[in-house]
């Protein structure tokens, strides 16, 4: 199993959501089919999308910066570390 496809059975997505999950982070439908299919590896940016995607983050924008930087700070208390 490829990490799309674990990483749609974590979101919830089922077999036939193949194309939905593919535009949550920005793939074309035609892009999605061949990374499903192990044709086409993702990219760094695509990967770092599923990870927004799974934690629920919305697109960045100048307005929710600071919101952006409080759960920076979240996740660096959770691993241990200061932000």
């Amino acid at each position: 199993m490829n990490i799309f496809v674990e990483w749609m059975g974590h979101m919830g997505f089922h077999g036939k959501q193949v194309s939905e999950a593919g535009r949550s982070i920005g793939l074309k439908p035609r892009v999605t089919v061949q990374v499903k299919a192990g044709e086409r590896e993702l990219t760094p940016t695509e990967r770092l999308a599923m990870s927004a995607v799974a934690a629920g983050l919305p697109e960045w924008s100048p307005e929710n910066a600071e919101d952006f930087a409080r759960v920076k700070a979240i996740i660096g208390t959770l691993k241990g570390k200061a932000a």
